[in-house]
């Protein structure tokens, strides 16, 4: 399991729009996403379960013999395997730190609407200390499609393709008791990812 993005998931129409994107949904939501445009052998296609409020979210990928948690304000991400049951904390993977990162800046500047997953979106433009970020916003605060540009020169670009209502099971988003945490690992099994 080799993937991750935050985005998400969203109401069909659009609210009042303050300065900043909101926070996140106010139910759990379940969104396919495809990456458009990064470099793998692995699948481009992978699930996410966003907890209400958008704090959490868990990442699966088909196939796959195990998923990824994620607390986002605190920038933690465990990986949880099934075969053998074990969990492990990494390292953010550097796919995923743009689409983390967008929620530190303190400056956005609003554009015009879209439709991405059937759904309506806005975008925005804002920067942070590592790189420039393109969203497109629901109006119930996550991103639909993210195209991210980094000051390392790596790019990517992630796309939902279907939005449906989550489970509201807060177990979802806790480590299972039978599977003991081995600590942290120096690295990330995600190092590798780039973006083209």
């Amino acid at each position: 399991m080799k993937r991750f993005l935050i985005a998400a998931a969203a109401l069909a129409s659009l609210p009042a729009w303050a300065d900043r994107p909101p926070a996140g949904p106010g139910s759990p939501m379940q969104v396919e996403y495809r990456i458009e445009n990064a470099q793998s052998m692995l699948p481009s296609d992978f699930t996410v379960l966003f907890a209400p409020g958008g704090q959490k979210a868990r990442v699966s990928f088909a196939g796959e013999p195990g998923y990824l948690l994620l607390d986002l304000p605190a920038r933690h991400v465990t990986m949880v395997m099934e075969q053998p049951k074990i969990s492990m904390n990494i390292p953010m993977p550097a796919l995923l730190a743009p689409y983390v990162n967008w929620r530190d800046a303190m400056v956005f500047t609003r554009g015009g609407t879209e439709r991405d997953a059937g759904l309506v979106c806005r975008d925005w433009t804002t920067a942070t200390a590592k790189g420039r970020a393109e969203l497109c916003i629901t109006g119930d605060g996550l991103p639909l499609r993210v195209r991210a540009s980094g000051n390392d020169g790596s790019r990517s670009e992630v796309v939902a393709v279907a939005v449906r209502q989550g489970s509201d099971d807060p177990a979802a988003f806790e480590v299972p008791q039978d599977h003991p945490n081995l600590g942290g690992m120096g690295f990330s099994p995600f190092a590798g990812l780039k973006g083209n």
